[in-house]
Order: C-alpha cells, then sequence, then structure tokens
C-alpha cells in the first residue's frame, strides 16, 4: 500500500520506505509492478525504481483514492490517465 503524509510537504510512503517527499501541488508518475507468482513489488516514482519488497498474501485489491484520512479535515487526491496491464507467466520479467 502507499500512504500520503502530511510532513515533509507532502509524503508518500510504501514498503516501509518513503518513495517521494515534497509532493504536495506536484504530478508524480506512479507505477506499481505486482508479480502475484514471484511474490514480489516494485514501486517506481517518475521512472526511478525506488522500493522492492514481498507482495501480500492471500486475495488483495487493486485501488486507488483517498483512505485513511479520519485524523484530516480534508483529503484529495487527483489521478489521471491510469491503466492495468495484465502480463502472461511466460512474459514476466526476470528479477534479481
Amino acid at each position: 500500500m502507499i500512504r500520503a503524509y502530511a510532513t515533509g510537504n507532502g509524503t508518500l510512503r510504501g514498503l516501509g520506505k518513503v518513495l517521494a517527499a515534497n509532493v504536495y501541488g506536484w504530478w508524480l508518475r506512479v507505477n506499481v509492478i505486482h508479480d502475484v507468482t514471484a511474490d514480489t513489488i516494485a514501486i517506481y516514482i517518475d521512472g526511478n525504481l525506488v522500493a522492492t519488497g514481498n507482495g501480500p498474501n492471500g486475495d488483495h485489491c487493486f485501488k486507488y483514492g483517498v483512505y485513511g484520512t479520519l485524523r484530516a479535515a480534508s483529503a484529495y487526491t487527483q489521478w489521471r490517465n491510469v491503466k492495468f496491464f495484465r502480463m502472461q507467466p511466460r512474459d514476466r520479467p526476470k528479477w534479481n
């Protein structure tokens, strides 16, 4: 899960790491590659690999939006050009 925080003028965190800081007011390209078969996740911000890790266990869904804002007066996010791709197992990239 990638979450946004108010600290650092807007910070994105995921896989236990800071993915990007000072993001308020900026468009970012976020790519997530989740290889369910290999149980790996890779997160890219603006084309740069920023985090890798293991995927979640069990069933999961891929969604985006504003969630968990119970302590904030308001929350706002914008998304554009969202695309989902599904690769066949034979097409999977090789992980190091």
